[in-house]
């Protein structure tokens, strides 16, 4: 039993140790590089002096650390103060079908998580953000965000979680891991259609781009890559970050691309 633990303990240190050489590695090598080439930067991205870039990579590189860190103390004590038995007996003794413990369970964790990201959520947004100028978002919007998110990602846990759990009810364990990995499999390709047309228009708003120029340009980039989009969309990312990520999704020919506009 001793040995477990320690495999355990080597997994979970081990990754998250692993995590964070990179990370920080990946923050220093992108200063070095943009510090290499800041004439270009200026020239074709109009960023006049990388420092303000780095710093930014640097603040929000270090508090995902921290939170990675801290949510590992944290599922370390939960682990070995017996919180997580606890609660398995507590829903072992309700009474309640084994698929239905095991979606509230997982539920649990997922609002445990949940709720130790908040601070820091609120950190990142509203003092590096902010600090750095990229902040748009309210704390109404941000409330919002935090409450959809959570309902929406729920429901999704609890469906995938339910079916996992019947699956393995169900049928023994070679069959039960295959069918689980389809299942996996399966989701991932329905999100890619359901995400784009349902649940981000929950958080933004997507308009068609015109005919004109620069749909004509995105069609091109398009065409050069193989890539067929039904429509194409421009997402209002802007009223929550000034810090802008272009997005896209896509499946077979039907696909749709949204850009956020700063």
């Amino acid at each position: 039993m001793f040995e477990y633990h320690i495999v355990l303990l080597v997994l979970l240190g081990g990754t998250t140790l692993l995590s964070t050489v990179l990370s920080v590695a990946n923050v220093r090598h992108g200063a070095r590089e943009m510090r290499r080439n800041a004439d270009w930067l200026d020239e074709f991205l109009d960023i006049d002096g990388p420092s303000e870039i780095i710093d930014y990579q640097r603040a929000a590189t270090g508090l995902g650390l921290i939170q990675s860190w801290v949510g590992l103390a944290l599922l370390l004590g939960a682990l070995y103060t017996g919180v997580v038995t606890d609660a398995v007996e507590f829903l072992d003794g309700t009474g309640l079908p084994t698929v239905a413990q095991g979606v509230i369970f997982f539920f649990g964790l997922f609002v445990a998580q949940r709720t130790l990201s908040v601070p820091f959520d609120l950190y990142s947004t509203f003092v590096i953000d902010e600090q750095f100028e990229f902040n748009e978002t309210s704390p109404r919007l941000w409330l919002r965000d935090l409450v959809v998110g959570v309902l929406v990602s729920g429901v999704i846990l609890g469906v995938v979680a339910g079916a996992l759990l019947v699956l393995i009810e169900t049928f023994e364990t070679a069959l039960w891991v295959v069918s689980g990995w389809v299942l996996i499999v399966g989701f991932m390709l329905f999100m890619q259609v359901l995400y784009p047309r349902v649940i981000a228009p929950l958080f933004n708003d997507f308009e068609p781009i015109e005919k004109g120029d620069l749909r004509d340009r995105v069609e091109a980039v398009f065409d050069r890559a193989g890539f067929e989009a039904e429509e194409i969309y421009t997402m209002d990312a802007s009223r929550r970050s000034a810090d802008s990520t272009p997005t896209s999704s896509a499946l077979a020919a039907q696909s749709e691309s949204s850009s956020s506009t700063p």
